[in-house]
């Protein structure tokens, strides 16, 4: 569970530093308390004070929220918030808080941007984490088509020799029983015949 949580942690750093790119407007008092807020919020959020996170946080999404509402500043600290609230285990209020995100980062930057398949993958995190696998599946969380042959790349493995990668199916698994131990004697057989 620790490890799934520093994965999610990482990710949405990553996300974060995504969807936080320079902007080419020139830097107004609100962009200089976003960054202010939002930088000690993510190191607060890799220092696991999640408490502090979620303040810093809030206050990021108040001055990004007057830098404009389909700003990916704004989806950014909205994500490192739903972050916070993870990491204490409140699944419902990240959960929602990834989905606004999100739509916000779509609108802003298009369905084909990283920023988004991080987001994604980190909504699948939650959904797995509160039980709802049918959820966290690629198809059902993406709901659009455009992004599942991407993520069905990651999904394949290569065969030996590196030639082309292989669906994992049945038929690739090994037996779960070997078959020469079922043409074998019963073990009290055997031990009659000593």
């Amino acid at each position: 569970m620790r490890g799934m949580l520093s994965f999610i942690l990482l990710t949405c750093v990553a996300s974060l530093a995504l969807s936080a790119r320079p902007q080419v407007e020139l830097p107004s008092a609100s962009a200089e308390r976003w960054k202010s807020a939002n930088d000690a919020g993510q190191r607060a959020l890799e220092q696991g004070r999640s408490p502090e996170a979620i303040r810093e946080f809030q206050s990021a999404i108040a001055e990004a929220e007057k830098l404009g509402w389909a700003d990916p500043r704004l989806a950014g600290s909205i994500s490192g918030l739903a972050q916070g609230y993870l990491q204490q285990g409140n699944y419902a209020a990240s959960e929602s808080l990834f989905q606004r995100s999100l739509g916000i980062l779509e609108k802003a930057l298009g369905p084909e941007d990283p920023a988004v398949a991080g987001i994604l993958n980190n909504l699948a995190a939650v959904y797995r984490l509160r039980g709802n696998y049918a959820e966290a599946t690629p198809p059902a969380r993406l709901g659009r088509s455009s992004l599942v042959p991407k993520l069905r790349r990651r999904e394949t493995f290569p065969k030996p020799g590196g030639l082309s990668p292989v669906e994992p199916t049945r038929s690739d698994a090994t037996p779960l029983r070997d078959e020469r131990l079922s043409t074998r004697a019963p073990r009290s057989k055997r031990l009659a015949d000593l």
